[in-house]
C-alpha cells in the first residue's frame, strides 16, 4: 500500500499500478459505452442503481402487484394475533396494509346463533350466512386493493379446500393479485385453552 497514493495493485509483470488510476481508467472508458453495454458489466458500487429512500411526505410505492394474506387455521390457533401484528409491521415499513377479520363481518350479519350450532357443517342456513359473509369481506377485500391499497389480510379459519379455491378464483384468475396462505398451528392445549378464556 502506497502511503501518499492509497491502494495500489501489483499485476503480472510486477508493475505496481494505482488503484485510483485503474477506477479513473474504469470511469473513463464506461462513459463512452452505450447503455446496453454498461449494462452487460458486472455490478459495482459504481454502475448499481438503486432507488433512494423517498423524501418526507413522499409515499413508496413497494408493491407493484396488490396482495392478499388468506391466513388458515382452526380458531383459537392465533390467526387474528399474527394478522394484526403483520398489519402493524407492513404499515410501519410503509406498505398500505389492512385486516379484513371474518368474524366481524359475521356478527355483523347475524345475531341469530349465539352457539356452536352455527359452525356445524349439516346447519344448511349457517353455512348459506357463513358463505356470504365470505363473499361480503372478499369483495372489501378487493375493493380497497383496487382503490390503493397494497396488502389485505384475509382473517378467516379458511380450513376447507373449497374455501380457499374460492378465495383463490377470486383474488388471482379474476382479480389478478398475488395471493399466499399463511397458516397458523398451534397444538398446545394450554395457549389454546387460555387463547379461548
Amino acid at each position: 500500500m502506497d502511503v501518499l497514493n492509497g491502494p495500489s495493485l501489483r499485476l503480472r509483470g510486477g508493475v505496481n499500478t494505482n488503484c485510483e488510476s485503474k477506477k479513473h481508467e474504469l470511469n473513463m472508458c464506461t462513459s463512452v459505452m452505450s447503455p446496453e453495454t454498461k449494462r452487460l458489466l458486472p455490478p459495482t458500487s459504481e454502475t448499481i442503481m438503486t432507488k433512494p429512500f423517498p423524501i418526507r411526505g413522499e409515499r413508496a410505492n413497494y408493491v407493484n402487484i396488490p396482495h392478499v394474506i388468506a391466513m388458515v387455521g382452526l380458531p383459537a390457533r392465533g390467526k387474528t394475533y399474527i394478522s394484526k401484528k403483520l398489519s402493524r409491521y407492513l404499515n410501519w415499513i410503509g406498505i398500505n396494509t389492512r385486516v379484513f377479520n371474518l368474524g366481524e363481518y359475521r356478527r355483523h350479519a347475524t345475531t341469530a346463533y349465539t352457539s356452536h350450532e352455527f359452525f356445524r357443517a349439516d346447519n344448511k342456513e349457517a353455512m348459506a350466512i357463513r358463505q356470504q359473509c365470505a363473499l361480503d369481506a372478499l369483495h372489501d377485500v378487493c375493493e380497497w386493493l383496487v382503490k390503493g391499497g397494497e396488502v389485505a389480510v384475509f382473517d378467516a379459519t379458511n380450513s376447507t379446500m373449497e374455501r380457499r379455491r374460492m378465495i383463490r378464483d377470486i383474488v388471482v384468475h379474476k382479480m389478478g393479485f398475488k395471493l399466499f396462505f399463511v397458516e397458523s398451528v398451534c397444538d398446545d392445549p394450554r395457549i389454546i385453552e387460555q387463547n379461548i378464556m
